[in-house]
């Protein structure tokens, strides 16, 4: 063999031994650098309950959920993180803490988590409680402000405070000498009140408030419910398959959104411009006028239906 060609084969085999060497060397700084970003990621982690596989702290949620927190937050401190799921948590239960995010970080924070029953019920989140803030959210609050809430609105529906509580005073007086529950009797006035405003005097009777107190009862079941969803994005939509969780909650929004159909369609029937605007009415003209920057439709009404419902 030629010097030349040990040369070389030397050359190779050294070249290959440094390229051995600084791969390990880069292969540690990168290990390194990930290491000392999870370590330095960990220390400014909120302390939290242990948490088990797949499922986090869910175990732990008894069936008074802010109970348990508060119990969590009585060992580990005023800030908590806890795994719900896929799902994590900040549990803040302390004043200071609390005044904190809200005043400070208020925008940050001010948006509800994005669960499955809100966004079935809300149309997906074409309402203001359950909507996102966001340019959206903003447009929405400003439309119900200055169409709905303002103070010649509120004078103009006076008259469904007077017809209520005329209704009151006569149950009360036919009633004389027995006793009754005026408790019962305040609450049917504020909803016979809430649902003239909102749906006009026809739903202000208490059959239809019978009715429609049936609806929303259901929907705030659907809202209370445990939806695996919330938690397990994937998998979640099997479980609530299984357990009937998802069909239930389709059956309660189908029956919600045929009884604002129905509302609407008799608002759109042909009927004679009535005495007393209500809310429904108010949202019709505003979606013939097309004022928002955005194409209002009826499950945009039927979603501000909801917030204007009673019980809601």
């Amino acid at each position: 063999m030629s010097s030349r060609n040990i040369t070389m084969t030397t050359l190779i085999k050294a070249l290959h031994s440094q390229w051995l060497f600084f791969s390990f060397v880069f292969f540690l700084l990168i290990l390194s650098t990930v290491l000392l970003f999870r370590s330095r990621g960990r220390a400014k982690t909120p302390p939290g309950p242990p948490k088990l596989p797949i499922i986090g702290n869910l175990h732990q949620l008894g069936k008074w959920p802010h109970y348990s927190l508060w119990e969590m937050s009585t060992n580990y401190g005023p800030i908590i993180q806890v795994r719900l799921g896929r799902t994590t948590a900040l549990v803040l239960s302390s004043p200071e803490t609390s005044k904190e995010v809200m005043k400070d970080h208020d925008q940050d924070c001010c948006s509800r988590p994005p669960s499955v029953g809100p966004r079935r019920l809300s149309y997906n989140f074409l309402d203001v409680a359950f909507s996102p803030y966001a340019d959206y959210w903003k447009e929405m609050r400003t439309l119900l402000v200055v169409e709905l809430l303002s103070m010649k609105r509120v004078s103009m529906f006076w008259y469904a405070r007077n017809e209520q509580m005329e209704e009151l005073i006569a149950f009360l007086s036919t009633a004389y000498p027995n006793p009754v529950n005026l408790t019962r009797g305040v609450f049917e006035m504020t909803d016979g009140f809430i649902g003239t405003v909102a749906f006009g005097k026809n739903y202000g009777k208490l059959e239809f408030k019978t009715e429609l107190g049936e609806v929303i009862s259901g929907a705030f079941e659907m809202l209370n419910s445990f939806n695996a969803e919330d938690f397990f994005p994937i998998a979640g939509k099997f479980i609530d398959r299984l357990t009937g969780v998802g069909a239930q909650r389709e059956r309660i929004f189908s029956t919600l959104d045929g009884y604002f159909e129905r509302i609407i369609d008799q608002h759109l029937d042909h009927r004679p411009r009535p005495e007393h605007e209500d809310i429904v009415d108010i949202l019709l003209g505003l979606m013939r006028k097309q004022q928002t920057s955005f194409q209002l439709s009826k499950d945009h009404l039927k979603a501000l239906c909801l917030v204007s419902s009673p019980f809601s």
